[in-house]
Order: structure tokens, then sequence, then C-alpha cells
């Protein structure tokens, strides 16, 4: 999972602790976007 705070110009990887992350508030009026890379058990992605 990755995380970015300036609309996906940069990312940042999050760790995935039993189905959740944590990450810090965007600031006032700013967002958050969010990027996920998954690969199936045939190694599917």
């Amino acid at each position: 999972m990755y995380v970015s705070y300036d609309r996906g110009a940069t990312w940042q990887r999050t760790p995935v602790h039993d189905g959740r992350i944590t990450i810090r508030n965007p600031a006032v009026n700013r967002s958050v976007s969010f990027r996920a890379d998954l690969t199936d058990k045939q190694g599917n992605r």
C-alpha cells in the first residue's frame, strides 16, 4: 500500500498490519491518495 499527500507526485510505502494502515491526517484543505500493488497466489498483478 502506498500513500501520497501531494496528489500523486510522490508516493510513500505504508505498512499494512492486520488489514489496516495508519496515516497522518492531511493539512487543512489538502487531500490524501492511496495506491495498492496487489498480487494473488498465482502471481497475477
